[in-house]
């Protein structure tokens, strides 16, 4: 199980209402980051994984089995990606089940813009992230564990996200849902960013600059993903597959 500054975060509803052809599957660590438990298909250029974790979510699933391929071009922004763990640092962040499975927001010479509060990518080299909600996904709740801060809960609910021409299904938390005993220090703890935190003169947004070989990962499932906002920008040489065109939508 994945901890985060000392909170565990556990699902309390499950996320209802996936694609059809998928099956969903309640797992109490969702929060850890969604990664390849095992890759057992031997074929070197489609490596065939199964997912845990629900950091990808709507579009990636839990138990879901995925192809990835080798790439042989430049990886592109908003393509995901399966990373390896070891090459990115985990000084602020516990991580200890394998590679992550993420979608690039940021490729080098791309400025990115955060909002502290909740973590939320809102712009990209100057244009503005929009979303809309998607009422075909059911919205879910995420509940503390912990002593000091058990019950407390917020609600994460489904938006299309569309920048740059390019459109996709994220989960986005409704702070306004915040309740429960404890809820501040819930708050700071699930929405914690170290390496954001690196990158604000203000304390409420952050710019991040991409530099050469570098890419800024993110999870679809903003409240419970572990990504680029705590451990940092990936070197190109973690990249180590793409997912299939079927599966970044």
């Amino acid at each position: 199980m994945l901890v985060v500054n000392k909170e565990t975060i556990v699902f309390t509803r499950a996320l209802q209402k996936l694609q059809s052809r998928k099956k969903w599957l309640i797992w109490p660590s969702a929060i850890v980051a969604t990664f390849f438990a095992a890759i057992y298909g031997s074929a070197h250029f489609y490596p065939a994984a199964i997912v845990y974790g629900a950091s990808m979510t709507p579009g990636l699933v839990p138990q879901e089995r995925i192809i990835g391929e080798r790439y042989f071009d430049a990886p592109q922004r908003h393509q995901i990606f399966v990373i390896d763990q070891n090459q990115v640092k985990h000084d602020k962040v516990t991580h200890v089940n394998g590679p992550y499975i993420k979608r690039l927001v940021g490729v080098p010479g791309d400025k990115l813009v955060f909002r502290l509060d909740d973590g939320e990518l809102l712009s990209i080299n100057g244009e503005a992230v929009k979303t809309i909600p998607a009422p075909e996904y059911d919205a879910f709740e995420l509940a503390s564990t912990l002593k000091e801060t058990k019950g407390a809960k917020f609600t994460g609910f489904a938006r299309h996200l569309s920048v740059s021409g390019v459109s996709y299904t994220v989960y986005q938390a409704a702070l306004d849902t915040l309740t429960g005993p404890g809820k501040n220090l819930f708050k700071k703890q699930a929405f914690n960013y170290p390496f954001l935190n690196e990158k604000t003169s203000d304390g409420k947004y952050a710019s991040v600059i991409i530099p050469d070989g570098m890419y800024f990962a993110l999870s679809d499932n903003r409240p419970v993903g572990i990504d680029s906002r705590h451990f940092g920008l990936v070197p190109e040489s973690a990249l180590k597959y793409k997912l299939n065109s079927e599966t970044q939508k």
